[in-house]
């Protein structure tokens, strides 16, 4: 295969999400969404899709989806909307996982504080509260993946490229992303595409991009 491929970069949609999750457990392993399986990850990245504020792509190669990217301009409210409309499934899953794997349970209850945030959000809001159009100016980047057979070959590109183009016709003046600091592919990657690091700790590393 050659370094380049003739790829298709377009909208997500409700049935590609089988394919997404397929790439995201290939690109991820090991992490934490990862390990709480398929039918939590497909009810997230369905959250990504046809929703205000929110952008969802998938790099195609050979009517094969090879790569992802979703984002949205207002994280907590996407998160809040994730939570209410799942609370029983994402219940389920939880309680499944906690009981079948340690490291699951250890990494939500470092989580709880925020978890509960969101579930009291859900309490507290209506459907409609989640339908209203953001006034925000920066979109984040919260996911991207392509597959190992096609890294190096200019798809995440290609897809970063495509989402900010979209971020920016939708109104958006910057972009937004994190990484972990031990992702040093990641970090040359954003830093080769003129992303520039506002934000350095010694979880993440934060990067913005001015359209």
């Amino acid at each position: 295969m050659s370094n380049l491929v003739q790829v298709e970069v377009r909208k997500m949609f409700v049935n590609d999400l089988e394919e997404v999750v397929s790439v995201h457990g290939e690109a991820f392993p090991g992490y934490f969404l990862t390990s709480m399986g398929h039918r939590f990850l497909k009810l997230f990245y369905r959250e990504f899709i046809d929703q205000t504020g929110c952008h969802s792509l998938v790099a195609e190669h050979n009517q094969k989806i090879i790569g992802f990217v979703v984002g949205t301009n207002d994280k907590s409210k996407l998160l809040n909307r994730f939570y209410r409309r799942n609370l029983i499934s994402i219940a389920s899953i939880v309680m499944y996982k906690c009981l079948t794997d340690f490291s699951v349970l250890r990494n939500i209850l470092s989580r709880v504080r925020t978890a509960f945030y969101y579930f009291r959000g859900c309490v507290a809001k209506k459907e409609s509260d989640y339908n209203s159009k953001g006034s925000f100016n920066t979109v984040r980047l919260l996911s991207i993946g392509v597959i190992s057979a096609y890294r190096g070959k200019k798809v995440a590109e290609k897809l970063v490229k495509e989402f900010c183009e979209q971020s920016g016709r939708n109104g958006a003046k910057y972009i937004g992303l994190s990484t972990s600091p031990d992702n040093q592919r990641a970090i040359a990657f954003y830093e080769k595409m003129g992303w520039q690091q506002i934000e350095i700790n010694e979880k993440s590393i934060s990067f913005m991009l001015t359209l």
